[in-house]
């Protein structure tokens, strides 16, 4: 984020994962956030289960001139509700005493899919660059990963997926050769990568929004962590 603190103006800067309440040093990845734009709108977007390890945040959060807590429901069964109570009751807390800007979305009804896994394989697509652009949700999620800017979450992201499941040569090329941009880049190449629409990489995603069911996240670890929360 400092490298870019003075190149970007970000309308919205989201912080999200994964689940970002994982990482130890959250609070303060905020506070950076905060302190870098403070003309942003700072938006976390986080499942929950792990807010009661931050109770700073609400405090955090009323030092930004505008900033949102997305917490996301995965799953309308009646056992995820039932674990997903205590996150309502918490931010429910904040909300009413730090007037934390708090939105609640059923976030299972949204899934859509980018490519196709299991255990040991990922799979992706062979599109139309074009189509796929046009349907996608996430093409104006600019990525900032490792000091860098990259097009979308699948390319930033694919090395690190791919080192825990097989993909096809086809998908190591295009990633492979996506380059994302750095903070030494001109500003027109700054305008230019912010204007750009379909790439080549865009191929490898479906060409129609395609949504599925998440089947219930709460495996044994996750009822081990929330029965510790409670």
């Amino acid at each position: 984020m400092a490298a870019w603190r003075d190149r970007l103006e970000p309308e919205l800067f989201s912080i999200l994962g994964g689940e970002p309440t994982m990482n130890r040093e959250f609070v303060e990845i905020v506070e950076a956030a905060i302190e870098y734009w403070p003309q942003s709108n700072i938006r976390i977007v986080t499942n929950g289960f792990y807010l009661h390890r931050h109770p700073r945040l609400p405090e955090v959060l009323q030092r930004a001139k505008r900033s949102t807590l997305v917490v996301s429901s995965h799953h309308e069964s009646e056992e995820f509700q039932r674990r997903f109570a205590p996150i309502r009751e918490l931010v429910g807390e904040w909300e009413r005493n730090y007037g934390v800007n708090l939105h609640m979305v059923e976030a299972d009804r949204y899934w859509s899919r980018r490519y196709e896994a299991d255990d040991e394989s990922i799979r992706f697509y062979d599109s139309d660059a074009r189509k796929a652009w046009r349907s996608c949700v996430s093409k104006y999620c600019t990525q900032l990963y490792d000091g860098k800017l990259w097009k979308c979450a699948p390319v930033a992201y694919f090395k690190m997926v791919a080192q825990t499941r097989r993909a096809d040569e086809a998908a190591h090329s295009l990633f492979g050769t996506y380059a994302p941009l750095d903070r030494t880049a001109s500003d027109a190449e700054l305008d230019a990568f912010f204007a750009r629409e379909e790439e080549k990489i865009c191929q490898l995603c479906p060409e129609r929004l395609e949504r599925f069911e998440l089947p219930m996240p709460l495996g044994r670890r996750a009822r081990n962590v929330v029965d510790a929360a409670e």
